[in-house]
């Protein structure tokens, strides 16, 4: 009765290692499958840096160092491009553009009319020409890569 009894424990105590293990190799195993599948569903995604947002994002950081740097306490900011402007209509491209930066500049608000704004962005990134200054503001930021930061001049 003794054999049996410690036949039973041994064989039960392997019975268990063996489950334990093959716990371990479908852990293991799904781990591994899971691992594949991911980088498969995101190898075909472009990278991070080409995507709009987050171009806007790092060439508007100078801008609102700049604005800082200013002491720039306010809320509002004016938006101008080449294809519109104080005396231009808006553009349907701009706005999309003027959307994305929108974003990008919370918390600031960036208002399609520049007229009684403190502060305009002038956003050239589609290759446009840079002008110097506007009507009633002067360039006090530009770093040649598309968005330059007009201030008012004070009359």
């Amino acid at each position: 009765m003794y054999d049996f009894v410690r036949f039973k424990e041994v064989w039960m105590s392997l019975l268990w290692k063996g489950v334990r293990i093959i716990a371990g190799i479908v852990v293991v195993w799904s781990l591994v499958a899971n691992f594949l599948n991911l980088s498969m569903s995101f190898s075909g995604l472009p990278p991070r840096e080409k995507e709009e947002i987050v171009i806007y994002e790092k060439l508007f950081a100078p801008i609102r160092f700049a604005l800082f740097t200013e002491g720039y306490d306010g809320r509002n900011l004016g938006y101008v491009s080449a294809r519109s402007g104080p005396d231009k209509p808006g553009d349907p491209l701009d706005d999309v553009r003027r959307g994305k930066l929108r974003y990008v500049a919370i918390p600031l608000i960036l208002l399609p009319d520049p007229q009684g704004m403190p502060y305009l962005i002038g956003d050239y990134t589609g290759g446009d020409p840079i002008p110097e200054s506007l009507e009633g503001f002067v360039k006090i930021h530009d770093d040649h890569s598309g968005l330059v930061l007009y201030k008012k001049v004070s009359q």
